[in-house]
């Protein structure tokens, strides 16, 4: 998928529910690696959600952001 515009969601667990971290990024796949930052962020309201369950140890997470569909990016 080179060439694909990507919104890339990472979770950094620390053990410490406050300084857990849940973040979102603009992306393009330009080979079999990471995605490199997009230099054309096209993604409006990034909003995030964590939530951590202290009796299940389980935690919910939701990423919700708008983008156009068709934004123009010739770089992914």
């Amino acid at each position: 998928m080179v060439g694909s515009d990507i919104i890339m969601c990472q979770f950094k667990f620390s053990g410490v529910n406050a300084a857990d971290v849940f973040s979102c990024s603009d992306r393009y796949a330009s080979a079999y690696a990471i995605p490199p930052l997009d230099t054309s962020d096209d993604v409006d309201d990034v909003e995030t959600l964590k939530t951590f369950d202290d009796v299940t140890k389980t935690c919910t997470l939701v990423a919700t952001f708008k983008r156009k569909l068709n934004t123009g990016d010739t770089s992914g």
